[in-house]
Order: C-alpha cells, then structure tokens, then sequence
C-alpha cells in the first residue's frame, strides 16, 4: 500500500514494504505528483513486480559479495568469472548503485572494451554483467536488466572464421614433431586425441585403472576423468559436463601403442585440491618430458605450435596454421561425418549433450556401430602411414603388409589351385573336355549296367 503526505516544503510517497516497515520517496513537488507514483506503486505491488527503490542504491561491489555465495558452478567456471570481477568489472562499475546504471552507459563501455579486446573476451565480459545484474531483477532490488535490450549499430561484416581441422596426414606431421621435440609419450598423446575426440583435460588426465587395452576401451571417469589447472595449480576431477563421462572405443593401431607406452606409468604425481588439500595420483598416462603434470600453456608454446605452424630453427615449415591441440577434437568429428557417422552416435563418441530429444531419448548407439567407427579410424590410419611411410608397415598391421608382386603371386596361385580342385571333381571324356550335368548322369548309369 501506498500514500502520498506533505514533508517540509514538498511532497513524498510512503509505502509499506515486504519486511513491514516503511519506505519513502522524498522530492515531489506537489501533491498530484505524489499521488500519482503512490497509484504506481500500489499496481505494481498488486502485480508483483515492485521493486523497493532504496535497494536499488547498493552499490554493485556490494551485491557481487551476496551474488557469489549463490554460485553453484566449477571450479574453472569460478576462476573465470574471478578474472573478469578484478580485471573489468569492479573496477569500472564496484562503486556504481544498481539503479544508477543505464542502458547507454553499458553499451559505451562495451564499445571501450571493443577497441582493446577480440569479440570473444568482450562477449564474455558482458555476458557476464548482465548475468550479475539480471540475478539482481530476480532479487527485486532493481526492477530492469539495463545490460539486456535490443541491439543497436552495426552487424559485424567480418565472418567469424570456423575453427581449424586436420587431416589425417597432417595430424601424423604434427605427431612425429612432437616425437622429435618431447618423446613417443608425447607422439601417442596427439594421436589419443585426434582418433578419439578427447578434450585437453581428459587426455593430460588419463590414468591406467581407466584403459581397457583388452576391450579395446577408455573411459573417462565421472569423477575423476579430466585434469584441471586453475591459478597454477593441477587437480584431477569430473568432466566438462555429465554427458563427457563416457567409454570411447579405440582403434587396434591405438591399443598397440599404447601398450607400448604401458611402462611409463608416472606415479605420486601430487595434485591440490580445490579446497587446497594435496593428494598424490598414480598410474597417469600422459606427462611431460620431466614426468610431471601437462601444462597447456607450456605445451602449445614449447611443442604444440612449433610442429604446427613450423620452426624455422629446425627447418620445419608450417603444417596446419591454426591448428589447436582442441581442433583434433573437430577434425576427429568431421572424420566421422566423412564416414557418415549418423549426428546420435558422433555426440555420444565425443561426450556431447544431443540437442534433439528424441534423438537423446530414444537414441541409441549399436554396438554394430561402434565397431564401424573404431574400423573406419583403422583404416584411416594404415592409409595414412602407408602413404607417408611405404616402406615401413604400419602399426597394427605386421603381419599383413605383403610387397606387390608376392601378394599378387599368391592371389594367382590360390586360384589356380581352387580351379585345379574343382577340375579334379569333375569327370571328363577322352579328349578332356568336362561332362556337362547330363552327361556325368548318363555315364554313372553306364558304369552301373557294367558293373
């Protein structure tokens, strides 16, 4: 409820607020004006939608305090949302009420930020105002999202350039790069990632107890299926998402090497928990060339671009420029939409929540299928290496890998000898030409009457 009354030499609005008490807005010049915001502010009470104005004077710094102990989010998630609080928000908008923000204000700073940072990291700023902002609408201490609106100025006439992929060949470059610069370890990583469509997290984090080299299977674990570094610090935990705990079958040249790599089962490598507690972990697949944790960023600037974009030091030239170690997660998909993998069983094989929901219901992954992709990935790679490498089998394939001439030899002799066998069966006249059905029939009944 609310009323209007004389205060000094002007007028105010009275209202009586959730909580009981009352709340006042002072400065009304007369009584029709203060009659009229008491009539608002009575139908937005009966539509729920009033907001208390003196709420709207907390200063942002002080509802970001309240807002965070909300949160319910990753640790990763945490640590970003952290860098974008210090380093952009706070301090332009920490001291600024709530109310006082306007829509012109936050789109000028957005153009500010534009002039310095790419369009990913200003998107990411501002989405994050405007979450921070829009959760508090829903606390009623302002009544409108000023980050929010429709967009005004121009449409970016820059196309957003898709992320790069690989061939199968130029994966192989890549790989025996890294051989060359941080070990077979290393070699095996890249090719771990690039014919199963494992993140960054999931394929540092990978531990022993979670290969199957029997089924021919990895898992990544629900709990503990992705390594993390936050601020410095490593730790083992869940996924990106529900969906990435999966099984991923592997091909047969993948089982091989790793069974070779088997013997480097780093131990008591120590991680620190979110909650800063250290723990040692055992039987990690994938380290550096010191026996220690992956880091990205140590690896994409000793190992990872100098093998893609070249070393001129090494005579290396560029294979793929562009190339991520996560772009071997997008080249692993269109590999498979090559092979004309159906959208269900790529989402799954890559730990993807599927968008559809019949396709996610009632979707479901044969093991027929499986098996199609983990032999497609096979034969991709005995291509590859036999066409980079044609004097020397492949993994996988020793055993099977004949020269020319001898297999062809032996294709001739198998059918000469089946013709040889089957000319054996069949009876023939004196000048050797075989008997027809007929006559074989004729002459068994002429052997009978001899007999």
């Amino acid at each position: 409820m609310a009323w209007s009354e004389k205060h000094g030499s002007t007028w105010r609005v009275r209202y009586l607020k959730d909580d009981g008490t009352l709340g006042s807005e002072n400065g009304y010049p007369d009584k029709d004006a203060a009659d009229d915001r008491a009539d608002e502010i009575n139908a937005e009470q009966r539509q729920g939608t009033f907001a208390d104005p003196a709420l709207g004077h907390t200063p942002v710094r002080d509802w970001v305090d309240t807002w965070r102990k909300t949160l319910d989010v990753g640790e990763e998630t945490r640590s970003m949302y952290e860098s974008i609080l210090r380093n952009h928000l706070l301090p332009r908008w920490g001291d600024t009420e709530l109310a006082a923000i306007t829509r012109s204000a936050v789109r000028i700073w957005r153009n500010s930020l534009g002039a310095t940072y790419a369009p990913t990291t200003v998107t990411h700023i501002t989405k994050l105002l405007s979450m921070i902002l829009a959760d508090a609408v829903d606390e009623g201490l302002i009544t409108a999202n000023p980050a929010t609106g429709r967009r005004r100025g121009r449409r970016a006439r820059v196309k957003k350039p898709a992320p790069v992929w690989a061939e199968p060949r130029d994966v192989l470059a890549v790989a025996e790069r890294i051989r060359e610069l941080a070990g077979s370890n290393a070699y095996v990583m890249v090719l771990t990632a690039a014919y199963t469509g494992m993140r960054w997290g999931e394929t540092t984090g990978l531990r022993w107890p979670h290969v199957d080299l029997v089924r021919g299977v990895i898992t990544v674990h629900p709990e503990a299926g992705s390594l993390h570094e936050i601020n410095g610090r490593c730790f083992v935990g869940p996924p990106k998402t529900a969906e990435s705990a999966r099984e991923i079958a592997i091909p047969p040249f993948l089982v091989k090497l790793l069974e070779a790599e088997r013997q480097h089962a780093a131990n008591g490598l120590t991680t620190t928990n979110p909650d800063g507690a250290q723990q040692a972990v055992d039987g990690v697949v994938f380290t550096s060339p010191g026996g220690g944790w992956w880091r990205r960023s140590t690896f994409s600037r000793r190992y990872w671009r100098p093998a893609v974009n070249g070393d001129g030091r090494r005579g290396w030239g560029p294979v793929k420029p562009g190339l991520t170690f996560h772009g071997l997660r997008h080249s692993h998909n269109t590999w498979m939409i090559d092979d004309g993998i159906v959208d269900v069983a790529r989402a799954r094989r890559l730990g993807h929540h599927v968008p559809d929901k019949l396709q996610d219901v009632y979707g479901h992954v044969s093991e027929r299928l499986v098996k199609r992709i983990v032999k497609n990935m096979e034969k991709r790679w005995q291509r590859t290496w036999e066409q980079a490498h044609p004097e020397t089998p492949a993994i996988g394939a020793a055993g099977r890998a004949k020269p020319a001439a001898e297999g062809t030899g032996k294709a001739k002799g198998k059918k000469k000898d089946k013709a040889a066998r089957k000319q054996e069966r069949r009876p023939e006249t004196g000048g050797g030409r075989a008997l027809g059905p007929a006559s074989r029939g004729r002459l068994r009944s002429a052997e009978s009457d001899a007999a």
